[in-house]
C-alpha cells in the first residue's frame, strides 16, 4: 500500500509543479473560450487577434493611447466608448451594451488577454513570467495538499478519496484557497494591479465565488493529481 510520504521522498516540488503548469493554463483558456462565446461577456481573445484585424492601438478614457503588442492586456476600464465600439465591431460583440449592462463592477473584466494564444509553448515563449505565474500557483496547491497529508500513516488511497470529496474537508479546501490566493497577491504586486483590484482585500471579505477553490488553477491541479495517483504515475 503506497504512502503519501513515499511520494514526497520520490518527487521534488519543482518537478511536479512544472508537470502541472500546462494543465492549469488549459483550464484557464477553456474558461476564457466560454467567455468569448458568451455575448454578455466582453472577452474577445488575444491582442494579436486584434492586431491581425488591423487594430494597432486603443484609446483610454483619459485620452491616452495604448499601443497593442502581443503582451497587451486590455480590460473594459482601459477603453473609451469609441475604442470599445471599434474593438467590439471587429469581433462581432457590442462592447458598449455589455459595458452598460455590467456597470462599474464589470470594468475590470478582460477584453483582450495576452495569455490567450494557441498553445502553452507559445504562451511561455512570449513571456516566461506566464510560466512562473502558473508555477507559483500550482506549487502552492501541491505543497498545501502534500504537506497536509505528509504523515507516515496516510495512504495514497485515502488522499485520493479526500481530494475527490474536497468540499467535505473544509479546512483543507480553505488552506488550498488561501495558498492559491497568495500567488494572486504576488502577481498583483508584480503588475501593480493591487492598486485597483477588488481581489486585493482580506480573504475573509472576498465574495463566495472568488473565495472558493480556484477553478483555473486549484481544481485542474487537484484533478490531475488524483489521476496521477490513481494511475501510479507519481
Amino acid at each position: 500500500m503506497k504512502m503519501t510520504a513515499d511520494i514526497i521522498q520520490k518527487h521534488t516540488l519543482v518537478n511536479l509543479s512544472f508537470r502541472y503548469c500546462e494543465a492549469t493554463w488549459q483550464a484557464w483558456k477553456d474558461a476564457k473560450s466560454k467567455a468569448i462565446a458568451n455575448v454578455a461577456d466582453p472577452m474577445l481573445g488575444g491582442p494579436e487577434e486584434a492586431i491581425a484585424k488591423g487594430i494597432a492601438d486603443v484609446t483610454n478614457p483619459d485620452g491616452s493611447t495604448i499601443t497593442l503588442t502581443r503582451l497587451s492586456r486590455i480590460r473594459l476600464r482601459d477603453l473609451n466608448d469609441a475604442s470599445a465600439k471599434h474593438l467590439g465591431d471587429a469581433f462581432g460583440k457590442d462592447l458598449l451594451a455589455i459595458k452598460a449592462a455590467l456597470g462599474d463592477k464589470g470594468l475590470g473584466k478582460d477584453v483582450l488577454h495576452q495569455e490567450f494564444v494557441p498553445t502553452f509553448a507559445e504562451n511561455i515563449k512570449n513571456d516566461r513570467k506566464h510560466l512562473l505565474n502558473n508555477f507559483v500557483a500550482v506549487s502552492a496547491v501541491l505543497d498545501t495538499v502534500m504537506s497536509f497529508f505528509a504523515t507516515g500513516d496516510t495512504t495514497v488511497e485515502k488522499l485520493i478519496t479526500t481530494l475527490e470529496n474536497i468540499t467535505e474537508t473544509p479546512l483543507l479546501a480553505r488552506m488550498i484557497s488561501i495558498a492559491v490566493r497568495a500567488s494572486w497577491l504576488g502577481r498583483a504586486a508584480q503588475d501593480g494591479s493591487w492598486d485597483s483590484s477588488s481581489d486585493f482585500v482580506w480573504y475573509s471579505t472576498l465574495s463566495k465565488d472568488v473565495a472558493e477553490i480556484d477553478p483555473y488553477v486549484a481544481l485542474p491541479t487537484l484533478k490531475m493529481l488524483v489521476s496521477d495517483l490513481r494511475e501510479g504515475r507519481i
